[in-house]
């Protein structure tokens, strides 16, 4: 594995990296783990499930990065790991640099972003990249929760060790010049927010019974609204 990784780290990115210019494509570079990374932190032995979306490691491309690097995604903290040649494990840096993440087996895309939670929280990590047309695009969110240790809760049950348990996906779109936000969980919620609208949304739902927790059926429905 060692030999899939360059050491090289041109002047050119040093400069662009400090000054805020976008980096040039380039080979990682390991000698200065604070501009890549930071050292991962191994999860204790006794806890449930996993905070990981895949637990292997897959072949990824990181935008700005010529290499081709072995990458999983920690969807409880919401960070990317990835294999130095000394084959330690390395948390990526959420920088705009390496913004943009692809697994090349599945084409599956991430994206750092802003985005606003429903509760009206502006957040800045990854949300999967799922579609696109026009000025509207489709994310989804993807989370692993973690629950502490419980105690028994009578003589004749046993203590609950720490689990990790995977999440629901949390639809998340955007149109050009605005915020991304969490897609409408239901016809009333997305007629609230086009309610010029409300007559051709109505009959599109009804033509097409449009299921708001399905990933295909939204991506119709970006489609139509995009339209």
């Amino acid at each position: 594995m060692k030999h899939q990784f360059k050491l090289i780290l041109s002047s050119f990115f040093i400069s662009a990296f400090v000054y805020g210019q976008a980096p040039r494509p380039t080979s990682l570079d390991y000698s200065d783990v604070s501009m890549l990374g930071r050292q991962y932190v191994k999860q204790a032995a006794d806890i449930k499930g996993s905070p990981y979306i895949n637990k292997v490691f897959g072949h990824g491309k990181v935008v700005n990065v010529a290499d081709n690097v072995f990458l999983r995604y920690n969807a409880h903290n919401d960070v990317f790991e990835f294999i130095s040649p000394k084959n330690d494990t390395l948390v990526l840096n959420k920088t705009d640099a390496y913004g943009e993440i692809e697994f090349t087996g599945t084409k599956i895309n991430y994206r750092l972003v802003n985005y606003t939670n429903k509760d009206g929280n502006s957040t800045r990590g990854y949300l999967v990249h799922l579609h696109q047309k026009n000025d509207f695009v489709l994310y989804k969110k993807q989370k692993i929760n973690y629950s502490a240790a419980r105690p028994a809760v009578s003589s004749y049950a046993a203590d609950l060790p720490p689990e990790y348990t995977l999440a629901a996906d949390v639809f998340y779109f955007k149109n050009k010049g605005q915020d991304i936000i969490e897609f409408p969980t239901n016809k009333k919620g997305l007629v609230k927010l086009y309610p010029e609208r409300k007559e051709a949304i109505e009959a599109f739902l009804k033509q097409n019974k449009i299921d708001f927790n399905s990933e295909a059926d939204l991506t119709k429905l970006i489609d139509f609204l995009a339209g």
